[in-house]
């Protein structure tokens, strides 16, 4: 458990009462200054590169769903046709893929040029871990970008040498917002505070600032809310944070921990439904990036629970290598290029786009600026 340090003195309820305006308004000061210093902040921002290590943990089935699962895979492979089927050790080997399809291992090299989905570049190598003949897969590379105006879309290769153009992105998560102010509410703020006349501009106006403060206390009047600084918590070894807490009436709905002294990281970001946790993002082991001056975490994680049980539905943890961890150095537009061998067919299957690719059908590279996808077949 955190050490806790109340912020508020023996009369505390009585001084709460008269002090929750001034204090709401500390609370809403460290909220927007850690949505200014997000990790999508292109000014403070702009490239990265970092080697991941990532565990993906659901809930796994009951005993009785994993032998329902295993009789049904028995009982397809009898019918195939497997006369000579070892039926023991395919139901060591079922159980075994069962199992571990809660538990997924994930290795990933991230590499971006440009902190913005819309007009960003970036390079992913992904390794996902086969628990049945205990290895590593082969890699696949995705890279995305920008063509024309066109939404952002990715390539990937299939076993019949076919280069596909989609619509959806593959990836992990940016690791560049990980311990960072995130989530629908910051997002929601930090577009009503955003200057707003350049994708590239990441300027909070003071116009914009104080709108959201007053929207904040028009809501805190009318659903008896408050956006305070509760307490401060220890996170790390001698490192502290303020728990600024929004309730709607005595009923919690979000929990920031911030701490300014590292630039406004956020180690701990909890969501609530109805007072019951939904989703926390916890990040631990910080870092100091001694060329840019920002903070970031070693180990970062993604909780989700079901609101009604408490149980967690499923967790998302990731280790960042800090040792060829880079941050805001230029990067070569050869880093987000890929040669495709001439037998591979190029096949765009994008959806409603409003800048149509026109492929001839074989390519040898792709024009600069256009998403794609490497697989294991490149190895």
């Amino acid at each position: 458990m955190p050490k806790v340090f109340s912020i508020l003195p023996i009369t505390g309820l009585f001084c709460l009462i008269f002090t929750s305006w001034l204090v709401a308004d500390v609370g809403v000061d460290l909220f927007v200054r850690a949505c200014q210093f997000q990790g999508h902040n292109p000014a403070m921002i702009y490239s990265g590169y970092a080697n991941i290590e990532m565990e993906t943990i659901t809930k796994p089935p009951t005993q009785s769903e994993i032998e329902r699962e295993i009789q049904w895979q028995i009982d397809r492979l009898s019918k195939s046709g497997y006369a000579r089927l070892d039926e023991e050790q395919a139901i060591k080997d079922i159980r075994r893929v069962e199992e571990s399809r809660f538990h997924k291992r994930i290795r990933a090299s991230i590499l971006f040029s440009g902190n913005e989905s819309d007009h960003g570049k970036r390079r992913l190598e992904m390794s996902t871990y086969e628990p049945l003949l205990e290895v590593w897969e082969k890699p696949v590379v995705s890279l995305t970008g920008q063509y024309q105006k066109s939404t952002a879309s990715v390539l990937s290769v299939s076993g019949v040498q076919q280069v596909n153009i989609l619509d959806r992105e593959l990836g992990l998560a940016d690791f560049h917002v990980f311990g960072r102010m995130r989530g629908m509410p910051s997002r929601l703020a930090s577009v009503a505070m955003l200057d707003g006349t350049s994708p590239d501009r990441f300027v909070f106006t003071e116009n914009g600032i104080q709108k959201f403060k007053n929207e904040v206390a028009v809501r805190a009047k009318a659903v008896g809310g408050t956006f305070l600084i509760e307490s401060h918590v220890e996170y790390d070894e001698n490192a502290v944070a303020a728990q600024v807490v929004v309730r709607v009436g005595n009923i919690k709905a979000q929990e920031y921990w911030i701490d300014a002294s590292r630039g406004y990281v956020v180690p701990k970001i909890i969501f609530y439904d109805n007072g019951r946790i939904k989703e926390e993002y916890k990040a631990t082991q910080y870092f100091l990036h001694v060329k840019t001056g920002l903070w970031f975490p070693e180990k970062y994680e993604e909780i989700e629970y079901d609101p009604k049980s408490g149980d967690v539905v499923r967790e998302k943890k990731y280790r960042i290598d800090t040792l060829t961890f880079r941050l805001n150095e230029r990067v070569a537009d050869e880093e987000f290029s890929l040669d495709i061998p001439e037998q591979y067919k190029v096949v765009d299957n994008r959806k409603n786009r409003r800048a149509p690719l026109k492929i001839p059908g074989v390519l040898t590279r792709l024009k600069k600026g256009v998403s794609f996808v490497d697989s294991s077949f490149f190895f």
